[in-house]
């Protein structure tokens, strides 16, 4: 699944300037060389990285992950930042690697940018939880769902009696009716009761940010929001990047409209252009469940006995 890694370096490509590579010298006085092209080069462009944000996603000290280049000289590929480092990017025979970013700063700026754009992003998921009572028709999902804000993103409840498997039985399939509300900052579901062996289901829609884990080794909703390089979410890549160019264009319109005419940039000139391309990647990524889950119809006329 795609890491923040992935997500930053999708995005990046997509907002303006982006290089990546290898340290091949380095020390801690600020210097930061890279012999592979596109770094040195014959040609003359002295200007062409000056300014921009220099990120060791892997830097041993935290203080040392951010830096501005304020010299470049092609002729060596060598890059000085605007502030020494703790540790250098070069260290025995190893190279530590390194992003150049051209509009946002690539550790805080763009890791908020990450997980406002997760907000935005929807994931079908199933939760379940057990009746505190047999005779409980309230039922609060503060425990089992306490991301859970808007009623209307609960599709549908089934049920699994006491030795069923979830592997060989759809809970689904059994239609219970009966209708969500939100009292206060917690969502209930109300309009049926069961004993307290029966596992309820309930199918609902999550945001992306909510469904996170810290690893491919843990389980998706864990956590909330990416942080760590190694951190997942389920996403497609750039769907996810699509939806932080639109968040992007929301909190710096005028750093991202002067890079886009610098760049000559034809693609999402404006956050128009960018939502209008989210919309369409939501639309091939997100298909919204059977909404099933309902109150029982009540019935008018005569009743025959």
């Amino acid at each position: 699944m795609p890491t923040l890694t992935n997500y930053r370096r999708r995005f990046a490509r997509l907002a303006g300037e982006y290089q990546s590579g290898t340290a091949t010298s380095g020390s801690t006085t600020g210097l930061l060389e890279a012999t592979a092209w596109p770094f040195k080069s014959n040609l003359s462009k002295a200007t062409w990285l000056k300014d921009m944000y220099l990120y060791r996603a892997a830097a041993a000290a935290t203080g040392d992950l951010v830096r501005q280049i304020i010299t470049y000289a092609p002729a060596t590929g060598k890059m000085t930042p605007d502030q020494t480092y703790t540790n250098a990017a070069y260290s025995g025979s190893t190279g530590e690697a390194f992003e150049i970013h051209g509009v946002i700063e690539p550790h805080t700026a763009l890791r908020d940018i990450l997980n406002e754009a997760l907000k935005r992003i929807p994931v079908e998921v199933e939760f379940t939880f057990s009746p505190g009572t047999a005779t409980a028709t309230r039922h609060s999902l503060a425990s089992a769902a306490s991301w859970l804000t808007n009623p209307l993103h609960i599709y549908q409840v089934g049920y699994l009696t006491s030795g069923e498997a979830r592997a060989d039985n759809d809970p689904f399939r059994r239609t219970v009716r009966g209708e969500a509300f939100k009292d206060g900052a917690t969502v209930y579901l109300t309009g049926f009761s069961f004993d307290t062996s029966v596992t309820v289901y309930v199918k609902a829609r999550k945001p992306a940010y909510d469904h996170c884990r810290a690893s491919s080794g843990g389980t998706f909703g864990d956590r909330a929001g990416l942080d760590a390089e190694a951190h997942e979410a389920v996403p497609d890549e750039e769907w996810v990047a699509m939806a932080m160019l639109v968040e992007a264009w929301d909190r710096f319109s005028q750093t991202m409209r002067e890079t886009a005419d610098q760049r000559g940039q034809k693609d999402f000139r404006d956050q128009a252009e960018a939502a209008a391309r989210l919309s369409t990647l939501t639309n091939e990524n997100w298909a919204e469940p059977v909404r099933i889950f309902r109150p029982r119809p009540i019935a008018f006329g005569p009743r025959w006995s």
